[in-house]
C-alpha cells in the first residue's frame, strides 16, 4: 500500500520536473535565438562599416596617386624653370662681363 502513494508522488515529481525543464529549455532556446539575432545584426553592421573603410582607403590611395603625379609635374616644371632662369643668368653674366 505504501508503494502506490510513493509511485504517485514520484510520478507527480517527475512530471513537474520534466515540465519545468521544458520551460527552462524553451527560455534558454529563446535567449540563444535572441543572442544569435543580435550577433548577426552586429556582424552585418561590422561588414557594412568595414566596406566603408575599404572604400575610403581606396579613395585615399587614388588621391595619393594624384598628388604624387601633381608633385612630379610640379618638380619637372620647377626644374625647367630653374634651368631657363640659370641659362638667362649666364647670358646676363656674359653681357655684363
Amino acid at each position: 500500500m505504501l508503494r502506490k502513494p510513493i509511485t504517485w508522488i514520484f510520478s507527480l515529481f517527475l512530471i513537474a520536473f520534466t515540465t519545468s525543464c521544458g520551460d527552462a529549455m524553451d527560455k534558454l532556446e529563446n535567449k540563444i535565438n535572441q543572442i544569435t539575432e543580435k550577433a548577426e545584426k552586429l556582424d552585418s553592421l561590422m561588414n557594412t562599416e568595414l566596406d566603408k573603410v575599404i572604400q575610403l582607403d581606396s579613395l585615399i590611395n587614388k588621391e595619393t596617386l594624384q598628388l604624387e603625379r601633381i608633385d612630379s609635374l610640379f618638380q619637372k616644371s620647377n626644374n625647367r624653370f630653374d634651368s631657363i632662369a640659370n641659362e638667362k643668368i649666364k647670358q646676363l653674366e656674359k653681357i655684363t662681363n
